[in-house]
């Protein structure tokens, strides 16, 4: 399991953290979905919702590289995507949280945790965002980016865990 979720945490990297140079996302998102779809691919023998996690991340990836190649805004459908993507890292993060519960890991609660504020902070940006003006923007802005390190820092975390047990499975079989 150390593979899928080391793909869902650069996944996030790529798709949370937006680097513009002018128009050009140096970090693509159609890149970060990709990465869930192997990640999700990897997952389907032990957990049923990751099949339908990755229909909607190819849907996300076609979107995502189409927005990247093209720069379209079409008010309706970026808000469409933007529930998706929150259904989508919702699920993503729920499928490595139950994975870290059943090996006992103790960042499993903390990510949980992050998870339920992930979905809270980004189902209320799609609502007020518009309404927050000046600083407010960016103090909201600025939280919202600590959040995502904090989430890859966590999966990070896990990834370091999955190294350690297979180290320990591979010199206990010696």
């Amino acid at each position: 399991m150390r593979e899928p979720i080391s793909c869902i945490r650069w996944g996030f990297f790529l798709i949370l953290l937006d680097i513009r140079l002018g128009r050009f996302d140096i970090l693509p998102d159609f890149a970060g979905y990709y990465l869930w779809m192997v990640a999700l691919t990897d997952m389907w023998e032990n957990f049923p919702d990751a099949r339908r996690l990755r229909s909607f991340c190819k849907g996300l990836a076609v979107f995502s590289l189409i927005d990247w190649l093209l720069d379209i805004e079409i008010s309706l459908l970026t808000l469409i995507l933007t529930l998706v993507s929150l259904y989508v890292i919702y699920g993503i993060l729920t499928q490595v949280v139950t994975y870290a519960e059943r090996e006992g890991y103790e960042e499993a609660r903390s990510l949980a945790q992050m998870r339920n504020v992930m979905a809270f902070y980004q189902a209320g940006m799609v609502v007020c965002y518009d309404w927050l003006k000046g600083g407010w923007a960016t103090i909201v802005s600025l939280g919202y980016v600590i959040l995502q390190l904090r989430i890859i820092l966590h999966l990070s975390y896990v990834v370091e865990a999955e190294e350690k047990k297979e180290q320990e499975n591979k010199s206990s079989s010696c």
